[in-house]
């Protein structure tokens, strides 16, 4: 497809996430790294079976074939430029010695 994500938009907005969990909602902020490593997880736990579930009201079965693949294939490849960008905001900011606070 060739779209990329506007990476100075993305930090802007990760700068105030609002994460749903056992504890509430709470607002903080996330790094390009911590929302890659987030990702991983997530398309780790991606199967075929629950993509059908899913979207089998929306695709055809012809669409669905194969689409877990697909869609795991340029999610890790997103999640390697979105690394990739974490490494550069961090060496060009250098005010915590290249590492991201929490």
């Amino acid at each position: 497809m060739g779209i990329q994500p506007d990476f100075d938009v993305l930090t802007r907005r990760l700068e105030s996430v609002e994460r749903r969990g056992s504890g509430g909602n709470r607002k903080r902020r996330m790094t390009l790294a911590e929302l890659a490593a987030a990702l991983k997880r997530e398309t780790t736990e991606l199967t075929q079976s629950g993509l059908e579930e899913e979207l089998r009201d929306l695709l055809a079965p012809e669409q669905l074939a194969g689409l877990a693949m697909k869609l795991r294939i340029s999610l890790f490849k997103l999640c390697e430029r979105l690394e990739q960008q974490g490494e550069r905001n961090a060496n060009t900011t250098g005010s915590n010695g290249g590492t991201e606070e929490n």
